[in-house]
């Protein structure tokens, strides 16, 4: 659904984006209707769909935003401050699982085994379009790989995995592991050890200069 740019708009918007995230940390996924999402708001209800076509497609929206956060701040981390491979994953990583952590009954339902029609793909789609922006950005990226084949491999790999973790009451796994179990799937390349060295925006090495002893 195309979005406004309207500074009315943008506050509604930011509203509803506000009010479900205080219902979707406190409620389960049941509670969570354009009802009560417009009473938190304090706005009319008709004024919901003028942004958002339903609470999943909120809900997609707010991941669909994450994804841009994270994508920009890996290509900062990565190319300007020339953090490790595997620092930036990792924080990427730790991001989206706290993310979601956060509101798990309603992200469970949203990515997990009994997920709406088309709300994987969508979300999937999303990280996918925000991955291949980095890749395409990413100093260590080998010359012959695609960054678009890549990110549709991470996008379906992470959002699976995730999905699946959400929606299982049992798993002992936590926070801190999932992203660690994560990180363990990743090319090596991407989670390099060493920092990524953007050569376009580095110093050249110096001329050589001959030593005393070899002027005369």
């Amino acid at each position: 659904m195309a979005q406004s740019h309207d500074p009315r708009a943008v506050r509604t918007r930011l509203k509803l984006i506000d009010a479900f995230g205080r219902l979707a940390s406190s409620g389960s996924p049941d509670d969570i209707t354009v009802s009560a999402l417009t009473d938190a708001a304090g706005v009319h209800r008709s004024v919901f769909y003028k942004h958002f076509a339903s609470p999943d497609d909120l809900a997609t929206h707010m991941l669909r935003d994450l994804f841009s956060a994270l994508s920009g701040a890996d290509v900062v981390m990565r190319g300007q401050l020339a953090v490790s491979g595997i620092e930036a994953s990792r924080n990427a990583m730790s991001d989206l699982i706290r993310f979601v952590g956060a509101r798990r009954a309603v992200y469970a339902s949203l990515l997990g085994p009994s997920a709406p029609a088309g709300a994987v793909q969508s979300v999937t789609d999303a990280f996918a379009e925000f991955t291949a922006r980095a890749l395409d950005q990413m100093a260590a990226r080998p010359s012959d790989v695609d960054p678009q084949m890549v990110s549709r491999f991470l996008a379906h790999g992470v959002v699976g995995v995730v999905g699946r973790w959400l929606s299982d009451p049992q798993s002992s796994l936590s926070h801190d592991q999932v992203v660690e179990q994560l990180l363990q799937c990743f090319p090596g390349w991407l989670t390099s050890p060493s920092p990524s060295i953007d050569t376009e925006h580095t110093n050249p090495t110096p001329p050589h200069t001959p030593s005393t002893r070899q002027r005369k």
